[in-house]
């Protein structure tokens, strides 16, 4: 396995649970500040308004992000993800979110308050031929962050030079390993090797051939009983060379005996846990469905749908509003994909739930 080039500069560390909330925070050189300088004074009010959902007392009048599924199709079968798991994923008659649509919402929402886009849920964002028109759109539209959440295998340096230029912001990668025999346990048909190597290639092109400083590079590792050995290395294999590294707590999304031994025996729980999400983002599906949060447990209680219904009708609605007053109350486990995700990711029931 080759070494990555040597580091050009000290970056940010970043630890984070599965759900999104802030663990540990030892800030050296922060990314977002890297985001702001490249996209202007715009970034950071969008990170301010940000920071005032997460009170649980701000609701903008659209959402400030949009995690889109632009594929439910995946390279890879990964243990703990419905793709890895014969009978767990969602059986849609496309697999292909319409760009058409994925065009009229962020436009529209562009005009409205969205600021933010994540390509790629349950899927790999990759494997679409015209990802980087999905980018490039973004921009168009006027966001100011565009991410990107992958396994890396697919990471050519064409494809890397490709979404450098139409103005990536963000580059995640999922790793989760620093030996291949750990990286086969977890996900696998994937090579640990291949995907070092392309990230590699993307530091030189984005550093060196580009000079640029975005898209910043995020790697992450989720903690389960297989790879939780390995996470020290991974931390400082990694802390020189990503501009962020995330250490995330495991969630199991599909409840099989493989995917329930995957949680590490000390994985840490919340009892007052609240999720910001509600007042922060939504999820569109591949099919158009619409729900408040960046979960897969919310596929199955969708809030409306983007072919039939305004996407800032969806989000000021009836029904979005009732989860949001669960969450300010403390109520979570009320809500069945809140309950699903809370308890198969970092919450435990409080005493006296129903």
């Amino acid at each position: 396995m080759s070494d990555l080039a040597a580091p050009r500069k000290t970056h940010w560390f970043v630890k984070e649970n599965a759900a999104g909330l802030s663990i540990q925070r030892a800030p050296k050189l922060n990314p977002e500040k890297t985001i702001a300088g490249a996209v202007g004074e715009r970034f950071n009010e969008y990170r301010r308004e940000w920071q005032r959902t997460e009170t649980f007392s701000y609701v903008p009048d659209y959402p400030l992000h949009l995690d889109v599924d632009t594929n439910y199709t995946c390279n890879l079968r990964c243990s703990m993800c419905p793709h890895g798991a014969p009978g767990k994923a969602i059986k849609y008659e496309h697999r292909l979110l319409d760009f058409n649509l994925y065009w009229d919402v962020i436009r529209d929402g562009a005009e409205k308050g969205l600021a933010a886009v994540r390509l790629g849920m349950t899927g790999e964002p990759l494997l679409r031929r015209d990802i980087v028109d999905f980018v490039d759109a973004a921009r168009q539209a006027g966001l100011v962050d565009i991410m990107l959440i992958s396994n890396g295998m697919l990471l050519t340096p064409e494809l890397s030079s490709r979404l450098i230029d139409a103005g990536l912001t963000r580059l995640q990668v999922s790793l989760d390993a620093v030996t291949q025999e750990t990286y086969q346990k977890l996900r696998q048909g994937g090579c640990l090797e291949t995907v070092k190597n392309n990230i590699e290639e993307f530091l030189k092109i984005r550093d060196g051939i580009k000079g640029k400083d975005i898209p910043v590079l995020r790697v992450s590792f989720v903690r389960t009983s297989v790879n939780a050995h390995e996470q020290d290395a991974f931390e400082d294999y990694w802390e020189p060379h990503a501009n962020y590294v995330s250490i995330q707590e495991y969630a199991d999304l599909v409840g099989t005996p493989e995917s329930m031994a995957l949680i590490p025996a000390d994985r840490k729980v919340i009892d007052e846990f609240r999720c910001p999400d509600p007042f922060q983002r939504m999820a569109l599906f591949v099919n158009g469905d619409l729900f408040g949060c960046c979960s897969d447990h919310g596929r199955e209680y969708p809030w409306g749908n983007a072919f039939q219904d305004d996407v800032g009708a969806v989000w000021r609605s009836d029904t979005a509003e009732r989860l949001r007053d669960l969450h300010v109350q403390g109520h979570w486990w009320r809500h069945p994909a809140c309950r699903a995700c809370g308890l198969a990711s970092v919450a435990r029931l409080p005493a006296g739930a129903d």
